[in-house]
């Protein structure tokens, strides 16, 4: 909506149910080296949807942050958006230390202890009810999230098995819609072709 002209952008504004800044929206929260954004489970298999969790902000107020949980790798915490009180997440780093989120779901409410180890790693645990003074047990050894999850390289000059396989499908599905592309051309230039012939032809029978 940002890019309407103003009068539109004002009559669009009026439909939009949203306190806070910017009125249109946000998607793109990630932060290098902030807890803020969108975190994939370390471990999870390559495109497994269930291993996402994002710590955003509530689409219809922009001060009220979110914790949303994809997947039950964070047992006890199930499925599902939870309204969070704590830290802003774009403050939150590594100097940070572990920090504590109170969350609040339509069910139950949660205990999360979050702690930012890189740019591009957390560490999390969850714990039922709203508790205090909580540290990181040896649960959560296994619970790590990075920005890419299991897409990521093994070092910074080889790629990894899984970088491999998807370069090579997204080119393979590039060229196949090229290919595709030029079958069409050639298919649509010749049903043209025998459409102006079929036209001509029976102009001049008409003609006879």
């Amino acid at each position: 909506m940002d890019y309407l002209e103003e009068s539109l952008r004002e009559q669009a504004y009026q439909k939009v149910n949203r306190v806070g800044e910017p009125r249109s929206g946000k998607i793109d929260y990630d932060i290098l080296g902030r807890l803020s954004g969108n975190w994939f489970y370390e471990e999870a298999d390559p495109g497994e949807q269930s291993s996402q969790l994002a710590f955003v902000y509530y689409v219809y107020n922009a001060s009220q942050i979110v914790v949303s949980i994809g997947g039950e790798y964070l047992h006890p915490l199930k499925v599902g958006l939870y309204f969070a009180t704590g830290p802003d997440f774009g403050e939150v780093s590594a100097e940070s230390g572990a920090v504590t989120y109170h969350l609040v779901g339509s069910d139950n409410n949660y205990t999360l202890i979050v702690q930012v180890v890189g740019d591009e790693k957390i560490k999390v645990e969850a714990f039922e009810g709203h508790q205090n003074g909580l540290s990181f047990t040896d649960k959560a050894k296994a619970n790590f999230y990075t920005r890419t999850g299991s897409y990521r390289p093994t070092s910074e000059n080889s790629p990894s098995e899984e970088y491999c396989y998807l370069t090579s499908f997204l080119l393979g599905y590039y060229y196949y819609s090229q290919q595709q592309t030029k079958t069409f051309y050639i298919a649509a230039c010749g049903t043209a072709a025998i459409l102006i012939v079929a036209t001509i032809t029976s102009f001049k029978l008409r003609r006879k």
